[in-house]
């Protein structure tokens, strides 16, 4: 069962809105999540869970988000902006990399070559994440593109 098809049996969507969003991925060449939240049909709340749930992946809260940047020597903060992608935790044999979509594996493989070692998605909301590397890498302000 495709994204779109799993939010149905949860109330999150019906079959007609199943159908446009569908459409609309095609004409916009937008992916689901994006046609989905834009229209305003799934929250970015409910989109992270439901993405967490179809993908098997766990979700990142932002009070799992580091105080300070990790690995800033290593990855660009503008990379990060633009993948929205976050490392939120690293160990010796893995990092943990919160993400709007955790579907990007060009954005996977690229970090784990910058950093060397495998890679756990977590799933993020986009806004948490753009407030993070805002609060991490910019004063607070958002990072410039």
């Amino acid at each position: 069962m495709g994204l779109v098809d799993s939010l149905i049996p949860r109330g999150a969507l019906s079959p007609a809105q199943r159908e446009r969003v569908l459409a609309l991925t095609v004409e916009r060449k937008e992916s689901e999540p994006v046609i989905l939240t834009r229209l305003g049909l799934v929250s970015e709340r409910e989109m992270a869970a439901a993405l967490a749930d179809h993908l098997d992946l766990k979700l990142a809260e932002p009070a799992a988000f580091p105080e300070r940047p990790l690995l800033a020597e290593r990855i660009a903060p503008g990379f990060l902006q633009r993948s929205r992608v976050l490392p939120i935790a690293e160990g010796s044999d893995r990092l943990v990399l919160a993400m709007a979509d955790p579907t990007d594996a060009a954005a996977v493989e690229a970090v784990r070559l910058l950093v060397g070692k495998p890679i756990e998605r977590r799933v993020a909301c986009p806004s948490d994440i753009d407030q993070a590397l805002a609060r991490l890498y910019g004063g607070g302000r958002p990072l410039d593109p």
